[in-house]
């Protein structure tokens, strides 16, 4: 709508990127323990972040500065070096090394992948190598990953919520927290074990092989009709969080910016992920995307 510079969001499995790339904005999910969480209604102390959402990287850049910093109010919060995340934001990637994930692309729509290939071009004109990399194994593991890990934290979190009658919470989302209440220990406790050997191999991935930032398609899909939503989970390529949730559980920086559009004028997402604490050159990379495209100056038509 254009109404404000940006917003705070909260991402535990693709809050930020997923309705960035929807609704054609940009939105970075930082580092975990890079912005506080203090205040934020909790899902998983595990997996939630927030991060901002705005028009621009340049943008994210202004507001991450200001979210960035060490928070006691907030238990996993990290005393990491400040920084001025504006600072080098328009040096360009001439020279970087990009990696495709093929295993996080295959689920995509063909217009989402058709936009994200018109990406790869555009990043490749401004100096930027593009190769191919899985740096992980049991990709397909990943989701059970952190419906386990969310729906127990988050079962925990709302139990006074699970017994209210009349019911005060949807359906579908009461079914999902009394799920997590029943699963027993060791299935949590495997979630958090799988989660900490996919961070390893995720920034391993990066650092052993020279790689500036992972690349992905933001979502398989384009926005799709509220009644549609709740049927998300029974199909993969109907997943609001099809791709985004790799980058909760590796704890990295990951980025949303729009990309592109789909044969109905959908606008579609590039996701740009690097190594934890490199927040900036994420932001830079994007930033480096946008100076090349107009994608993020688009508005949607008044009437339809």
């Amino acid at each position: 709508a254009g109404q404000a510079l940006g917003a705070l969001g909260t991402d535990t499995g693709g809050s930020i990127r997923g309705p960035a790339s929807y609704c054609g904005i940009s939105g970075i999910k930082p580092t975990y323990g890079l912005s506080s969480r203090a205040g934020v209604a909790p899902l998983s102390h595990t997996l939630d972040h927030t991060g901002p959402m705005a028009r621009t990287a340049l943008d994210c850049a202004l507001m991450l500065n200001a979210l960035q910093g060490y928070d006691d109010a907030d238990l996993d919060s990290v005393d990491h070096p400040t920084e001025d995340f504006t600072a080098g934001i328009d040096a360009g990637i001439e020279g970087m090394t990009f990696a495709v994930i093929p295993s996080l692309v295959a689920v995509a729509t063909d217009d989402v992948k058709a936009a994200f290939e018109a990406s790869l071009d555009t990043l490749r004109s401004l100096g930027a190598t593009i190769t191919k990399l899985e740096p992980m194994t049991g990709v397909d593991d990943y989701r059970g990953m952190v419906m386990n890990i969310s729906a127990i934290e988050s079962s925990d979190y709302n139990e006074a919520i699970m017994r209210a009658e009349p019911p005060v919470i949807a359906a579908n989302i009461l079914a999902r927290l009394r799920n997590g209440q029943a699963m027993p220990a060791y299935l949590y406790s495997r979630a958090l074990d799988h989660r900490k050997m996919l961070e390893r191999m995720m920034e391993t991935g990066l650092k052993a092989n020279g790689i500036d930032a992972y690349l992905t398609p933001s979502t398989p899909v384009t926005a799709f009709p509220i009644d549609e939503d709740a049927d998300r989970d029974t199909s993969p390529t109907r997943a609001r969080n099809g791709i985004t949730p790799v980058f909760n559980i590796s704890r990295q920086p990951s980025m949303s910016i729009p990309n592109g559009f789909d044969s109905e004028g959908l606008p579609t997402g590039l996701m740009i992920s690097g190594a934890q604490w490199t927040d900036a050159k994420v932001l830079r990379i994007a930033n480096a995307f946008q100076q090349a495209t107009d994608f993020h100056t688009k508005r949607p038509p008044l009437f339809s």
